[in-house]
């Protein structure tokens, strides 16, 4: 019997967790799309899916040394970062360096897209975030031709910090940074366009890896 009982773990963020704070919800939608999920519990073990053309979503991405965070962007392939706030994110990007920031905002403000960024442009919306990303001295947030913010917590012109943004890595891949890991969660899956900015970021190849 214990052998067939299916398992889940209570671990935040983990894509066998059924709890409020968990992402197994986002990781059925994948599979619904024909994406594979799956875990894998070391940087090797990650650079080795990538190096295969699996798209990384990759928790607490500062816990990487910069040398492991370079490895993981040679490899050409693409990166989602999920959750950003306070987590060191150099070495992940080709050019413009993404840099992470505590301004947030709070979940009952609605953030709109703004910026020409597919994913984001249909996702259209995110409730608040915890965190945010700023982008690199000499970037353009609306061109597309390097890094590019989304969702910007200030919705005027001084935009100071994104909710979601893209660069190109070092290997010629996509970085896309959710910077509030909580977006991608079972109880806030459903709220403005989290489900479509998760799925649409994460499926654009046949398998995900879950590194955390």
């Amino acid at each position: 019997g214990s052998l067939t009982r299916p398992q889940h773990s209570k671990t935040p963020y983990a894509i066998d967790n059924p709890r409020p704070d968990g992402a197994q919800a986002l990781a059925q939608l994948l599979r619904q799309e024909g994406v594979s999920v799956d875990t894998v519990r070391s940087p090797q073990a990650a650079a080795r899916a990538a190096r295969q053309g699996a798209t990384v979503a990759l928790l607490n991405a500062g816990e990487l040394t910069r040398t492991e965070r370079d490895e993981l962007a040679s490899t050409g392939a693409d990166i989602v970062v999920v959750g950003a706030l306070y987590q060191d994110l150099s070495g992940l990007t080709r050019s413009s360096d993404l840099t992470t920031s505590g301004r947030s905002a709070s979940p009952d403000t609605v953030l709109t897209a703004q910026c020409p960024e597919a994913d984001a442009t249909a996702a259209a919306s995110v409730a608040g975030s915890r965190g945010s990303v700023q982008l690199g001295e000499g970037t353009d947030s609306t061109d597309g031709t390097d890094a590019t913010g989304c969702f910007p917590l200030d919705q005027g012109e001084d935009r100071t910090g994104y909710a979601y943004a893209t660069a190109p890595t070092g290997g010629g891949g996509a970085l896309r940074v959710i910077a509030d890991a909580d977006v991608i969660t079972n109880s806030r899956l459903a709220e403005a366009g989290h489900a479509a900015l998760a799925i649409r970021a994460l499926g654009h190849h046949e398998h995900v890896v879950w590194f955390d």
